[in-house]
């Protein structure tokens, strides 16, 4: 069996050690260290008494003392002379005030150990790195996943088991809400990762968990649900156009509460594809098709381009592709398929559960459509022209009052 051999803990198993100094006031304690290291769950690997001696996924622990030798949890062990981390003697605690507190801290003489739970994440990861904690004499716990110092705010991910920096966090006024959410003085965190959140002032936890809300949302696992807006939710997924202004055209997100600004046809054309979601010709194929007045080349000259026509899989070069007596725009206007025999077959419910979307043909050269919640119908947006007639041709007029409820 090979023999268990010592190791520089900061190189074998990644830890982030922060030392902290006590009031000098205080005569017992003068610092205490947070290690935050990776460990596997027991679940996955154990560690085993058998024929006189001590085993880790079976490898003998030459050095470990049976009779002392105790268990604690997650890949962690120890004797009256050493604690270990898998197979490894951990040189940097002490065997014989080292304990486990709970399911995520251990503490000895000399302060708190704080465990990541994924070994097998960095197990496989020769360039791992080391988050650092930027200044250690500040460094503070401030609740079970979320610390701080003076430079920093971190936080504990138990779900991807990763320590890291709250990218732009205000040190001073982070505020911890429960273990999923927290906010400072501009931004909210959902696991420590920003918020797109309406208004931080009134953003709080609702029924506990991972629900939460603000004067104008509710978000639920840190992604915005449902509006409080009654504005927004008439007119979310539509096209509006500012009537008292100079007509000034904006899409509203179906999906959050934000607007976009259309301006010109070239603006209209990315901005909608740019919001735009994948789906499957066979989905797509669900929902109707609006046809708008034919732009670009028509070949054919049958009302429909010659970018619809590729898009819907027509002949452009043919009037009528099935060549049953009835051309191809008069056949989707009547619900009739212009490739084959009978009808087109659309699901209602699909269409209404998707308007207000934007999709690309994820299976074809990434048509843009969107479906108009009046109609539930889907209109091409072949090119910025395309986008621009929908627009125009689809768009609500609003007052200026309901406009600013968006700002």
């Amino acid at each position: 069996m090979p023999r268990i051999g010592r190791s520089n803990l900061f190189e074998k198993f990644g830890i982030i050690k922060v030392i902290y100094k006590f009031n000098k006031n205080m005569r017992n304690i003068i610092f205490f260290s947070v290690i935050v290291f990776f460990a596997l769950s027991s679940a996955i690997f154990a560690y085993e008494v058998k024929d006189g001696g001590v085993y880790y996924d079976g490898l003998e622990l030459l050095n470990a003392d049976v009779n002392s030798f105790e268990e604690l949890c997650c890949g962690y062990a120890k004797d009256k002379n050493n604690v270990y981390a898998k197979d490894k003697i951990m040189e940097e605690v002490d065997s014989k005030t080292f304990e486990r507190v709970n399911n995520y801290f251990y503490k000895d003489k000399d302060g708190y150990y704080y465990r990541d739970a994924s070994l097998v994440d960095y197990i496989n990861d020769k360039d791992r790195k080391l988050v650092k904690v930027s200044d250690s004499d500040s460094f503070t716990l401030i609740e079970t996943y979320y610390s701080k110092d003076n430079v920093n705010c971190y936080y504990s991910d138990y779900k991807s088991d990763k320590t890291y920096i709250m990218d732009n966090c205000e040190v001073d006024s982070l505020q911890p809400l429960n273990e999923y959410y927290a906010k400072d003085a501009d931004t909210a965190y959902y696991l420590g990762k920003e918020m797109d959140v309406k208004d931080i002032k009134t953003f709080r936890v609702i029924n506990s968990g991972e629900n939460a809300e603000d004067k104008y949302i509710y978000y639920h696992k840190g992604a915005m649900t449902d509006s409080k807006n009654p504005v927004y939710k008439r007119l979310k997924g539509k096209i509006v156009i500012r009537t008292e202004d100079n007509g000034e055209a904006y899409y509203i997100n179906p999906q959050i509460e934000k607007i976009h600004y259309l301006g010109r046809p070239d603006d209209a054309f990315r901005v909608m594809r740019e919001q735009g979601v994948g789906i499957t010709t066979a989905n797509l194929e669900m929902i109707p098709i609006g046809l708008n007045v034919a732009s670009g080349p028509d070949m054919d000259g049958d009302g429909l381009s010659d970018l619809l026509e590729d898009a819907i899989r027509t002949d452009k070069g043919k009037t009528d592709t099935d060549e049953d007596g009835y051309d191809d725009y008069e056949e989707l206007i009547s619900g009739f398929n212009p490739r084959g025999d009978g009808s087109l077959e659309y699901d209602l419910n699909f269409s209404n559960i998707h308007k207000g979307k934007i999709f690309l043909q994820i299976e074809e050269k990434g048509e843009a459509w969107y479906v108009n919640p009046d109609d539930g119908k889907r209109y091409f947006l072949g090119r910025p022209a395309d986008a621009f007639s929908v627009m125009r041709n689809l768009g609500l007029g609003i007052s200026n009052n309901d406009f600013i409820d968006f700002q």
